[in-house]
Protein backbone atom coordinates (compact mmCIF):
# COMPACT_ATOMS: atom_id res chain seq x y z
CA UNK A 1 0.00 0.00 0.00
CA UNK A 2 2.98 2.02 0.65
CA UNK A 3 3.88 2.17 -2.76
CA UNK A 4 0.71 3.11 -4.25
CA UNK A 5 1.54 6.39 -2.04
CA UNK A 6 4.31 6.67 -2.84
CA UNK A 7 3.47 6.36 -6.62
CA UNK A 8 0.33 8.98 -6.02
CA UNK A 9 2.48 11.39 -5.12
CA UNK A 10 5.15 10.87 -7.28
CA UNK A 11 8.11 11.09 -5.47
CA UNK A 12 10.63 11.17 -8.34
CA UNK A 13 9.02 14.60 -9.58
CA UNK A 14 9.59 15.78 -5.80
CA UNK A 15 13.10 16.24 -6.92
CA UNK A 16 12.74 19.28 -8.70
CA UNK A 17 11.39 21.48 -5.81
CA UNK A 18 14.20 19.88 -3.99
CA UNK A 19 16.61 21.13 -6.15
CA UNK A 20 15.28 24.81 -6.19
CA UNK A 21 15.15 25.20 -2.70
CA UNK A 22 18.85 24.05 -2.26
CA UNK A 23 19.67 26.53 -4.81
CA UNK A 24 18.19 29.13 -3.38
CA UNK A 25 19.35 28.04 0.57
CA UNK A 26 22.93 27.88 -1.60
CA UNK A 27 22.76 31.40 -3.32
CA UNK A 28 21.59 32.87 -0.31
CA UNK A 29 24.69 31.53 1.97
CA UNK A 30 27.17 32.21 -0.61
CA UNK A 31 25.59 35.69 -0.86
CA UNK A 32 27.00 36.14 2.81
CA UNK A 33 23.21 35.65 4.53
CA UNK A 34 22.79 33.24 7.34
CA UNK A 35 20.83 30.46 6.89
CA UNK A 36 18.18 29.20 9.88
CA UNK A 37 18.15 25.62 10.04
CA UNK A 38 14.39 25.82 10.60
CA UNK A 39 12.93 27.94 9.02
CA UNK A 40 15.37 25.86 6.08
CA UNK A 41 13.46 23.08 6.98
CA UNK A 42 10.08 24.38 7.34
CA UNK A 43 10.41 25.62 3.70
CA UNK A 44 11.65 22.22 2.37
CA UNK A 45 8.47 20.88 4.38
CA UNK A 46 6.18 23.38 2.68
CA UNK A 47 7.64 23.30 -0.95
CA UNK A 48 7.17 19.52 -1.04
CA UNK A 49 3.75 19.52 0.38
CA UNK A 50 2.54 22.36 -2.60
CA UNK A 51 4.36 19.98 -4.96
CA UNK A 52 2.53 16.81 -3.71
CA UNK A 53 -0.26 18.76 -3.46
CA UNK A 54 -0.62 20.13 -7.06
CA UNK A 55 0.32 17.02 -8.36
CA UNK A 56 -2.20 15.11 -6.62
CA UNK A 57 -5.09 17.79 -7.51
CA UNK A 58 -3.80 17.43 -11.62
CA UNK A 59 -4.32 13.72 -11.28
CA UNK A 60 -7.77 13.72 -10.18
CA UNK A 61 -9.44 16.60 -11.74
CA UNK A 62 -7.64 14.16 -15.09
CA UNK A 63 -9.45 11.17 -13.62
CA UNK A 64 -12.79 13.24 -13.09
CA UNK A 65 -12.99 14.83 -16.62
CA UNK A 66 -11.47 11.51 -18.44
CA UNK A 67 -8.93 12.64 -19.84
CA UNK A 68 -6.71 9.70 -18.02
CA UNK A 69 -8.45 6.89 -20.13
CA UNK A 70 -7.67 8.84 -22.92
CA UNK A 71 -3.82 9.66 -22.76
CA UNK A 72 -1.53 7.17 -23.59
CA UNK A 73 0.65 6.87 -20.30
CA UNK A 74 4.20 7.63 -20.60
CA UNK A 75 6.93 8.39 -17.58
CA UNK A 76 6.72 11.86 -18.31
CA UNK A 77 2.51 11.90 -18.85
CA UNK A 78 -0.65 10.76 -18.41
CA UNK A 79 -0.37 11.00 -14.90
CA UNK A 80 0.18 7.99 -12.14
CA UNK A 81 -2.75 5.75 -12.86
CA UNK A 82 -3.57 4.83 -9.78
CA UNK A 83 -6.93 6.15 -9.98
CA UNK A 84 -8.24 4.51 -13.15
CA UNK A 85 -6.66 1.24 -12.02
CA UNK A 86 -8.15 1.50 -9.22
CA UNK A 87 -5.54 1.25 -6.72
CA UNK A 88 -7.02 4.01 -4.61
CA UNK A 89 -10.73 5.09 -4.09
CA UNK A 90 -11.42 8.90 -4.69
CA UNK A 91 -12.27 9.79 -1.02
CA UNK A 92 -8.81 8.00 0.08
CA UNK A 93 -7.22 10.26 -2.94
CA UNK A 94 -8.48 13.29 -1.93
CA UNK A 95 -8.15 12.92 1.61
CA UNK A 96 -4.36 12.34 0.54
CA UNK A 97 -4.29 15.81 -1.41
CA UNK A 98 -6.07 17.92 1.43
CA UNK A 99 -3.33 16.13 3.77
CA UNK A 100 -0.71 18.04 1.63
CA UNK A 101 -2.65 20.61 0.95
CA UNK A 102 -2.59 21.70 4.70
Amino acid sequence: MLSVWLRAIRVKFLLASVIAVSLGLSLAWHSGHQIDILHALLTFAGVISLHASVDLLNDYWDFKRGIDTKTKRTKMSGGTGVLPEGLLSQNRFTSLELHFSF
